[in-house]
């Protein structure tokens, strides 16, 4: 069964407020970045991107992953 996105977001954003986090959709302001901002508690903000099991990052999302994922932790 495939899922539509927006059923997931939904799904996603009832588990993340469900442990007291919050979640928001981020506007799309640069090709590629990622869909959400996500505050959890005792665990800090985190940018998550959501996909359906079918779903698959394209080549600029994949860019805007390797750039963040280069940039050096604190």
């Amino acid at each position: 069964m495939t899922h539509l996105e927006r059923d997931l977001e939904a799904f996603f954003t009832r588990h993340v407020r469900a442990v007291g986090g919050i979640t928001l959709k981020i506007a799309p302001t640069q090709a590629g970045a990622p869909d959400r901002f996500v505050y959890l508690p005792h665990r800090g903000p985190h940018l998550v991107e959501l996909k359906t099991e079918t779903g698959t990052l394209s080549p600029i999302q994949r860019a805007w992953h390797e750039r963040a994922a280069a940039v050096p932790a604190v």
